[in-house]
């Protein structure tokens, strides 16, 4: 899949060009109330939705389907 070898070729340096998606990340994140309890972050990337979440959430689940894209998102996800 073209895409997937894309997204992680440049997962490491994602960040540095994203400019859009943590805008919008951190709007997502400001509609989390500070009751939910569990958030999944579909499409996750590097973890721009959970850098942004400012109240602490009992689960945390991010998704991507690329691998390294994943191992850029933070481990800790108590936030």
């Amino acid at each position: 899949m073209p895409v997937l070898q894309e997204f992680s070729r440049f997962a490491a340096s994602y960040n540095t060009y994203n400019i859009i998606q943590r805008q919008v990340a951190a709007g997502v994140a400001s509609k989390v109330s500070r009751s939910a309890a569990r958030v999944v972050d579909i499409g996750c990337g590097t973890g721009a939705v959970h850098e942004h979440l400012v109240s602490p959430v009992e689960a945390f689940m991010a998704i991507d389907f690329s691998e390294e894209m994943l191992s850029e998102h933070p481990d800790e996800c108590g936030v």
